[in-house]
């Protein structure tokens, strides 16, 4: 069963020639507020839920009697996209000083290490923390150098107003930032990055629209400045992310189009040794914090939580997530 929006009804299917399913039935609600999820499960609504997790909601679900949860990382990383048709953002010393402005350390303190002490920034858009091809490639970048970025926007013809924000050619350096709404982990990231820009004379203007919205309004036209969401990996990590860099690719939401980086995509896919494909990606990274049509921030920790006696659940770092083995889960009798 089906019903948009609300629900999606998965039942058992007895003509499995395998180990036949525990459970007749799972109902998966879609609740995409995270608060609202914890209300579920607190009061008996929901036996299982999976929210964007912030310090304070895992918190709250440890206090609550009757319930196992974990935080494991995943394959998804937070990154900021740059309209690259937007024109103050064409300049690539505009996005060189947001780039180095940004502190990527502070909002991996005050938003992921709350939550999973060992997250660390991400250097990279290709390989995340813990794959052995990881190459942090960051340099300089994510490092809150406030005065380094406005150095950047000075040699550029920009200059800094009365108002504490830079101009130039009659236009102020005042952008928008675009996220998922619903989620209090973007909001807060949302306001550390406004005030983290705002020290280097960039003013940051944010807006939120549900998912649907944001992609299908906002993102997929081309209607943004900067967005603010995260890119889920998968096992075939490299051919897996060339769609967000290839020209044309229809998740290169940014516009970005180099052909250097388009042959690189083609080699990497082609290539039988996976050693050489790995050292491929990297080489593509490099050139990706060169022209910085994106920046990457953090892995993303994922958090399952679940009523106790819902046993044989085990969070899944992939993307199959927590129903990879759901035809044996079951509910423990007393």
């Amino acid at each position: 069963g089906f019903r948009r929006g609300e629900t999606v009804t998965l039942r058992r299917n007895d003509r499995y020639w395998g180990p036949k399913a525990h459970l007749d039935q799972i109902v998966i609600r879609l609740v995409p507020d995270s608060d609202a999820q914890l209300d579920a499960l607190r009061n008996h609504e929901a036996d299982l839920i999976r929210p964007q997790p912030t310090a304070d909601l895992i918190n709250h679900v440890r206090q609550l009697s009757g319930v196992h949860s974990q935080v494991r990382p995943t394959l998804s990383f937070e990154h900021l996209t740059f309209n690259l048709s937007q024109p103050i953002l064409a300049d690539p010393a505009v996005r060189r000083a947001i780039a180095t402005a940004i502190d990527t350390g502070q909002l991996v303190d005050r938003l992921v290490r709350p939550m999973d002490a060992s997250t660390q920034p991400l250097g990279n858009r290709i390989w995340l923390p813990g794959q052995p091809p990881y190459q942090d490639h960051a340099d300089g970048y994510g490092k809150g150098d406030t005065g380094a970025a406005k150095r950047l926007l000075e040699q550029a013809g920009w200059r800094l107003g009365a108002d504490g924000v830079y101009a130039k050619d009659g236009r102020r350096l005042r952008l928008r930032c675009s996220t998922i709404a619903g989620d209090p982990r973007r909001r807060a990231e949302g306001v550390l990055l406004q005030d983290q820009l705002a020290k280097a004379g960039i003013r940051l203007e944010l807006a939120s629209a549900p998912f649907a919205a944001f992609f299908g309004e906002w993102v997929d036209k081309g209607n943004f400045d900067i967005a603010d969401f995260s890119w889920t990996g998968n096992p075939f990590v490299v051919s897996g992310s060339q769609d967000a860099y290839r020209t044309d690719g229809t998740g290169n939401h940014g516009r970005f189009s180099d052909p250097e980086v388009d042959e690189l995509f083609r080699r990497a896919a082609g290539e039988l040794d996976p050693a050489r494909a790995a050292d491929i990606g990297n080489e593509i990274d490099r050139r990706l914090w060169a022209q910085l049509p994106s920046i990457p921030l953090y892995p993303l920790p994922g958090f399952l939580a679940w009523r106790q006696d819902l046993v044989n659940v085990e969070h899944n770092t992939t993307t199959e997530g927590p129903f990879w083995n759901v035809g044996t889960w079951g509910f423990a009798t007393s």
